[in-house]
């Protein structure tokens, strides 16, 4: 999911390049980060993923998506899917990397990434998933794509994470800490944690994990639902000050 410039090229930097692009990833996860807009990547690459690993079956809607492209390993997404039984988590995952998968050489010491040579072997799993968990999902990402900015937030390697809606929105973030409280971070905690749950079958651990990403949508939803993002603090210096 990208910008003009090649992912995992791997290019030298001036100094204060790399001072401005630490900078800028410090700034990402600081209170109020948000989407970026998404970007487009040479030779279609991200658009070749989403080709591979979102394509949907006669009869079904995709309501929300994240497609995932780390540096080095497999390119996986998710997507909520309502069907005609009801409303399932999907997961699609490359056995290898597409990216590197797609080198080929290119005159005496270059590389050049060639969408003809790439191939991917996705495998799916999917599992229902309650309809209180769908929609609430549905307005995270509806909130997290509702307001984007382009901070122009470029780093060396890492991981993108890119969110889409059905009516076609589509935002992203770069190399996020599931741990931190920020919008990008808590969304791709979100979507890691179906990862997960679209791959269980033991109950009734699966049933578990699905009743925590409720309630981790349902906040994320009741923090971030409002005007601006605000942090749990300011939320309640906002009512302290109101009462």
């Amino acid at each position: 999911m990208e910008s003009t410039r090649s992912d995992a090229v791997r290019l030298r930097r001036p100094f204060a390049v790399v001072i401005l692009v630490a900078a800028a990833i410090s700034n990402a996860g600081a209170e109020g980060a948000i989407l970026e807009p998404c970007r487009t990547t040479t030779a279609g690459y991200r658009s070749e993923v989403q080709r591979l690993l979102g394509g949907n079956k006669t009869g079904e809607t995709v309501d929300l998506s994240a497609f995932v492209y780390p540096a080095f390993a497999p390119e996986w997404s998710i997507a909520v899917v309502e069907t005609a039984s009801g409303s399932k988590v999907v997961r699609s995952e490359f056995a290898g990397s597409y990216w590197a998968s797609g080198w080929r050489r290119a005159g005496d010491n270059g590389r050049l990434w060639d969408p003809s040579i790439a191939h991917g072997e996705a495998t799916t799993r999917d599992r229902p998933i309650s309809q209180a968990l769908a929609r609430t999902l549905r307005q995270a990402w509806e909130i997290s794509l509702s307001r984007l900015e382009d901070r122009r937030v470029l780093g060396f390697d890492g991981i993108t994470y890119q969110f889409k809606t059905a009516s076609g929105k589509c935002g992203e973030t770069w190399s996020p800490e599931l741990a931190a409280m920020s919008m990008p971070d808590q969304l791709a905690r979100l979507a890691f944690e179906l990862k997960i749950l679209a791959g269980m079958r033991v109950e009734p651990d699966a049933t578990e994990r699905e009743h925590k990403i409720l309630e981790l949508a349902t906040t994320f939803v009741r923090e971030f639902g409002g005007p601006g993002p605000k942090s749990g603090r300011k939320r309640q210096l906002d009512r302290a000050l109101r009462n």
